[in-house]
C-alpha cells in the first residue's frame, strides 16, 4: 500500500483530546484496514469504517480515501468486543 498523509480535522483533534482516543491509534486502524481490507463501504455517505480492538477497547475510524491523501470523518471508541462468526 501506498502511504497516503492521513489528514484529521481540528475539531476530530479536540474530539478524540476530550474522549481520551490517541490518534496515533486511529492512523493504525487505517493502516491495517488499508492492508488488510478488513474494511466496510458505505454507498449512502461515501464513507469507510474499519475498526479494530486495542487493549480493551475497540476503535472505530470513519474516513474518505483521495488519490494523495485519507480523511477521518470520525472516530469513536466501545468497551466492547467484536465476534465474528465464519462458517
Amino acid at each position: 500500500m501506498d502511504t497516503k498523509e492521513i489528514r484529521i480535522p481540528k475539531e476530530l483533534l479536540e474530539k478524540a483530546c476530550r474522549e481520551g482516543i490517541d490518534v496515533s491509534q486511529a492512523e493504525e486502524v487505517i493502516r491495517n484496514a488499508e492492508q488488510t481490507s478488513e474494511k466496510v463501504y458505505d454507498e449512502k455517505q461515501s464513507l469507510w469504517h474499519a475498526h479494530m480492538r486495542i487493549g480493551n477497547i475497540t476503535l472505530w475510524v470513519s474516513y474518505v480515501t483521495d488519490d494523495g491523501y485519507i480523511e477521518i470523518r470520525d472516530i469513536y471508541m466501545h468497551r466492547m468486543e467484536i465476534r465474528e462468526v465464519k462458517k
